[in-house]
């Protein structure tokens, strides 16, 4: 994890979402403060939630797409593969699968969840009733889960598309994946039987995860359903990964047998 956290943090365009991030988080601190001075009673609990969704369909996004971007074509090239065969043997298509994945996971929950945790607190010291601190505290928690949900989905998703085709065919795999969904849920809504309907699309079962547990609305079995359709959606996108990984060994390996690349030379 360590390894695929460096890799996914790695590059000019990582940093940059992360700095987008921050500026999310900054203006969601700010907007916070503004609400507590100038409203009787500030929906400061939507902070929270409003930040989580911003972050991650912004900044998270971006730092999904530029992580995952030819990643396992270029680990190969880099050496990264040949270094985890050479440390783990029989198990290093699984041990490097698990880096990759979860290291990218882990990147975006720290980004993500670090927004929120902070906007999250300075919503909570800002409310000036008992009341309203323990909905920001509880619309917090809901968040979190959000950044931890759409961190373990993205990241598969992301490589799936991603890792090993053009760019072209990624983002217009993504497109599909994500956004087409969401853009058409009116419709496609109705391929589904009642109550699932709202987990027809990425962003709409993440959004009604989230829901599950925000203040006055907590209901298990929506956050059952949506956490089944999220690991659904994981496990397949894990099988794609790995089918991928096969597909690469099975192609023409560009270093010679044995030999380390650069990059796991340098590591």
């Amino acid at each position: 994890m360590a390894l695929g956290t460096t890799l996914a943090l790695g590059g000019t365009m990582a940093r940059v979402a992360v700095g987008l991030a921050g500026v999310t988080a900054l203006t969601a601190i700010v907007a916070a403060v503004l609400l507590a001075q100038n409203e009787t009673n500030p929906p400061l609990e939507l902070i929270p939630s409003l930040t989580a969704s911003a972050v991650s369909w912004g900044a998270g996004v971006l730092l999904a797409f530029v992580s995952a971007l030819q990643a396992l074509r270029r680990d190969r090239e880099d050496g990264i593969r040949q270094l985890a065969r050479a440390r783990a043997g029989e198990r290093a298509r699984s041990s490097y699968l698990w880096a990759r994945v979860s290291g990218l996971a882990a990147a975006l929950f720290v980004v993500i969840g670090a927004c929120v945790l902070l906007s999250g607190l300075v919503a909570m010291l800002a409310a000036r009733r008992g009341a309203l601190a323990a909905s920001c505290a509880q619309a917090t928690v809901a968040s979190l889960v959000y950044a931890a949900a759409f961190a373990i989905t993205m990241a598969p998703i992301a490589l799936a598309a991603l890792g090993a085709r053009s760019k072209a065919g990624g983002y217009f795999g993504l497109l599909v994946l994500i956004f087409l969904p969401e853009l058409l849920l009116e419709w496609s809504k109705r391929l589904f039987p009642e109550p699932w309907g709202e987990f027809a699309s990425l962003p709409s079962a993440l959004a009604s995860l989230r829901g599950a547990l925000m203040p006055d609305q907590v209901d298990a079995e929506r956050f059952l359903r949506a956490a089944i359709v999220l690991t659904i959606v994981t496990a397949a996108a894990i099988a794609w990964v790995a089918g991928r990984l096969s597909h690469l060994d099975e192609e023409r390996v560009l270093l010679p047998p044995g030999e380390l690349g650069a990059g796991a030379k340098r590591r």
